[in-house]
């Protein structure tokens, strides 16, 4: 019975010796794991040896190498060219391009595009002829004709066209209400475009001074009530039919009113209704009146068949306005280029979106340079390939 008991306290004590035992390898095992826990994450063993001192001293040091800086563009010279080998081909691949070069790379229509023009000359008159201005009875100065001049042929200019040319006249219509596009219109398309400007134009007396400034005939549309008109508001300025024929001509003597030199006015589409020629025909009175031109750019209302007598007038025959895709656009400009060389000359009416104002500046530089009979001769040159050249629309009138 004594020899139980003792084998049972000595199985009892064994236990109590095991248990600081283990209590003592969990607290190791703690302090190893959090040790461990602790320590900082490397993104490389390169990292480890640099840094991993344990408050010591490294027992390497690395130098990693550095990313090579690349030498700026401007800093590159011809002798340093010359001393790398490098041909004058590569030196224009090092060059940086320009704000315009990066665009072009681009087949997105930005008016920045246009490169800027050289040995711009101003219009006779950019501001109105004092003498061709009359006061109406409402103290309005209004233009007039004078001693024979009319306003359309004062404020427009003359170009030489040489024999077997065919003259191109090319009318950016509603310019005026984007002042960035139409700034860069007005400052950078060919002096021989002629600008027509929305009446919504802010400002209407300054831009159309600017444009003159640079070589720009200028003129002033004429807004139709929309076709769908229950849907499109074409505004207070547009003509409104509702309203009495005296109402409609008053409100385009107050456009003429903003002392712009102006040669007319370009008739935009709109409503087609022969019950509203008595509108027209006293519209297109007052423009005889007055020695202005009228440029019929609607799409088959042929507002010209009004037979207003001494009327100066200009029929479009190509008129871009919708469909706003290349491929459109240069279809049109193809049958423009037909008709000019059939006919002797063409008219092209065209809204100022980007991509038309890009495709017709592409078009007009593929016309055949002009020469006389004597620079054909010394060129050996007796043909041309495109023999276009453009005008402004005051040299096309009456010719329709």
């Amino acid at each position: 019975m004594v020899t139980l008991i003792l084998k049972y306290l000595n199985k009892i004590k064994q236990f109590f010796l095991i248990i600081p035992i283990l209590i003592g390898i969990m607290v190791f095992a703690g302090l190893f794991f959090a040790h461990e826990k602790s320590k900082p994450e490397f993104a490389s063993k390169a990292e480890e040896i640099m840094f991993d001192t344990k408050n010591k001293s490294p027992k390497y040091v690395m130098t990693l190498p550095e990313e090579q800086k690349k030498q700026e563009p401007s800093s590159i010279n011809e002798e340093d060219i010359e001393l790398a080998g490098l041909s004058k081909e590569a030196e224009k691949e090092i060059k940086p391009l320009t704000n315009n070069e990066k665009l072009n790379q681009l087949d997105i229509p930005f008016l920045a595009k246009l490169p800027t023009r050289d040995n711009i000359e101003a219009l006779t008159y950019v501001t109105p002829l004092q003498t061709l201005l009359m006061k109406n009875d409402k103290d309005q100065r209004l233009p007039v004709q004078s001693d024979n001049l009319k306003p359309w042929e004062v404020y427009g200019r003359k170009v030489s066209v040489m024999p077997m040319f065919n003259k191109v006249a090319i009318v950016i219509k509603n310019v005026g209400t984007n002042a960035v596009n139409s700034d860069l219109i007005i400052s950078r398309l060919p002096s021989e475009i002629s600008l027509s400007f929305s009446p919504y134009t802010p400002i209407l007396t300054d831009i159309v001074k600017k444009a003159r400034e640079n070589g720009h005939e200028t003129y002033v549309d004429i807004i139709l009530p929309s076709r769908d008109f229950a849907r499109t508001d074409s505004g207070p300025l547009a003509l409104n039919f509702q309203k009495s024929v005296n109402q409609n001509v008053q409100m385009l003597e107050g456009i003429l009113a903003q002392n712009v030199a102006v040669g007319g006015f370009t008739v935009c589409d709109g409503v087609d209704d022969t019950d509203f020629n008595d509108h027209f025909s006293a519209i297109m009175a007052m423009l005889e009146k007055r020695g202005l031109l009228l440029l019929d750019a609607t799409h088959g209302l042929n507002i010209g068949s009004n037979n207003v007598q001494g009327l100066d007038r200009v029929r479009a025959n190509i008129v871009i306005d919708s469909d706003f895709n290349r491929t459109s656009i240069r279809e049109k400009l193809d049958q423009a280029e037909k008709k000019a060389l059939k006919n002797g000359n063409v008219v092209v009416v065209a809204d100022p979106k980007p991509v038309v104002v890009l495709e017709l500046y592409n078009w007009i530089k593929t016309f055949s340079q002009q020469l006389t009979y004597d620079e054909m001769k010394a060129q050996g040159v007796s043909d041309f390939e495109k023999p276009l050249v453009l005008v402004p629309l005051s040299n096309l009138a009456g010719e329709y």
